[in-house]
């Protein structure tokens, strides 16, 4: 009789602290392996959809051309002719929506959330006026520009292009990295280079030429 109840004090009894710590150590072990893995993937899901939302984006930028023989207005356009209501980046890629609907809605540009919403750019087009106080324009959508002969430098152009006399217009997104940004047209900019790891710095960007086009000199 003692000794069945002794074997069943021995069946009931719990985990040891022992055993416990050991699960307790596979379990982080498993997650520290997860996690990282998990957010890499992550990273390449945004950076595919960004390159899939400007391919979605190119289409209707050469519509616009082929019906109106120019392509949308740019920061240049604003600079030159001071067009009213227009100094805004939304006001550019506006064009694409309304009046006539090149398409339905311009992508929200989900790396740029953040930067438009911090202090890293100083100034910039994600915000009404171009100025660090406006309000920050939704949606968030991608930094463009397009070629204009005889007021843009080829020099400029060739930052990011293989052939800058080739490229009728750019579009321009922050990568992973959103801290080393730079807006088409300023010094620095560097297109973004998955083999150095996905979180790296550099813009991901478009060309009139394709998502293929790099700088000659990367």
């Amino acid at each position: 009789m003692q000794i069945r109840q002794c074997e069943n004090i021995r069946q009931s009894r719990g985990f040891t602290l022992i055993e416990l710590l050991i699960v307790v150590a596979i379990i982080a072990i498993l997650a520290a392996i997860a996690i990282p893995n998990f957010l890499e993937a992550q990273v390449r899901a945004k950076v595919s959809r960004t390159r899939s939302d400007m391919r979605a984006v190119a289409i209707p930028l050469e519509a616009y051309a082929v019906d109106n023989n120019r392509y949308p207005p740019d920061y240049t356009d604003w600079i030159v002719k001071a067009t009213p209501g227009m100094n805004t980046f939304m006001g550019r890629l506006r064009y694409l929506t309304t009046p006539v609907a090149y398409m339905s809605n311009l992508p929200e540009n989900f790396f740029a959330e953040n930067l438009a919403n911090s202090t890293l750019t100083g100034s910039g087009p994600y915000r009404e006026g171009g100025v660090i106080t406006g309000r920050v324009i939704h949606p968030i959508v991608f930094d463009y520009a397009k070629f204009d002969q005889g007021y843009d430098s080829i020099a400029v152009w060739e930052l990011f292009s293989q052939n800058g006399r080739s490229v009728q217009w750019a579009l321009n997104s922050p990568g992973p990295d959103i801290h080393n940004y730079k807006f088409l047209g300023f010094a620095g900019l560097v297109v973004y280079d998955p083999t150095n790891g996905t979180v790296s710095m550099g813009q991901i960007i478009r060309t009139s030429l394709g998502a293929d086009d790099k700088p000659k000199n990367p």
